[in-house]
């Protein structure tokens, strides 16, 4: 095997005891080196390019799956590489075929486009992880309508995505969490655009995004027939509190199962939302964050940040945010 190895390092060990084979890491060491020699040189000649294929197809059968993987994450940056040493890397451990999916610039657009079309869902994930991504590649993948997919592109961010492929993660990621979180960490989509995705967010997405989107709206008004008492309203809360929605939701202008998801929320920015939008005073907006069935206040510290977001954000701009979160 080691003749097979061009920069295998010479030895002063000369007894006749030697084994004919050298041990299996004595060869991923000598693979590793050859390696980073090929790559490290600044131009290739066509000679050591096939000299180098036929070597390292010779010993990658006696290479470990963890050399395996190191060898294809140290020629994913060379474009001096023939895919056929990429497929045989593949062979010996599934995270080079992943890593080879998500960053080997040898790998030519009509083999991405067929795995893209065909491939594993893993594998596809791995694709759309890749920096650049031609428009015919992101719609394939977009195609699939996996959620592992999706994600991925969702967390790429090093990838502008085009806005009808950002326009249909956006709607499947109402429904999905993980897509939705993976967009909420993306700095390129405009606040309004991720405020349909607060039901979804943490505790510091949903707060950013208040904080974000507040400025950016004109204040919603309430159904003027609509209009009551602050005791009709405390009322309304009640009976929200029993499961009641109508009420609440009349007065607002909601539809009542969107009160409810917003009620029932276990978080509570969505309760401190509406107690903004009904205008009320800070003795009930506590009374109403301090013993709601849902307890969203009775964690450490959190009564204190939801009265922040009910009496710091003005009724008509909260009234809008629940429009906007609701998808109105």
């Amino acid at each position: 095997m080691a003749a097979m190895l061009p920069f295998a390092l010479s030895s002063d060990d000369t007894s006749v005891d030697l084994p004919l084979v050298r041990p299996a890491n004595e060869v991923a060491r000598q693979l590793r080196i050859m390696v980073k020699l090929y790559v490290s040189q600044p131009r290739r000649s066509e000679a050591q390019r096939e000299r180098f294929t036929l070597d390292i197809l010779a010993a990658l059968p006696a290479t470990d799956a963890a050399t395996a993987f190191d060898v294809a994450t140290e020629l994913c940056p060379c474009p001096d590489v023939d895919p056929a040493i990429a497929f045989a890397l593949m062979e010996r451990s599934p995270d080079a075929a992943l890593t080879l999916h998500a960053e080997a610039v040898f790998l030519d657009e009509t083999y991405l486009l067929a795995v893209a079309r065909r491939g594993h869902m893993q594998i596809a994930a791995a694709l759309a992880l890749r920096t650049t991504l031609p428009h015919t590649l992101l719609a394939v993948l977009i195609d699939r309508d996996e959620s592992l997919v999706d994600t991925a592109l969702a967390d790429n961010h090093a990838l502008l995505l085009p806005r009808e492929i950002r326009r249909t993660l956006l709607l499947r990621a109402r429904f999905d969490g993980t897509i939705a979180a993976a967009l909420l960490r993306r700095r390129d989509i405009q606040p309004l655009e991720r405020l349909p995705l607060f039901m979804r967010g943490d505790i510091l997405a949903r707060t950013k995004l208040i904080a974000e989107c507040a400025p950016l709206l004109a204040p919603a008004l309430r159904p003027a027939e609509a209009d009551r008492t602050m005791e009709l309203r405390m009322a309304a809360f009640e009976e929200a509190s029993r499961g009641r929605y109508g009420p609440l939701a009349e007065f607002l202008g909601l539809d009542p199962a969107y009160v409810e998801v917003l009620c029932s929320d276990s978080s509570g920015e969505p309760l401190a939302l509406l107690c903004a939008a009904t205008e009320l005073r800070g003795f009930d907006i506590l009374s109403i964050l301090a013993h709601w069935p849902t307890q969203p206040a009775r964690q450490a510290g959190r009564l204190s940040a939801l009265s922040d977001i009910a009496t710091g954000v003005l009724p008509g701009i909260a009234l809008a945010l629940l429009r906007r979160i609701g998808g109105r």
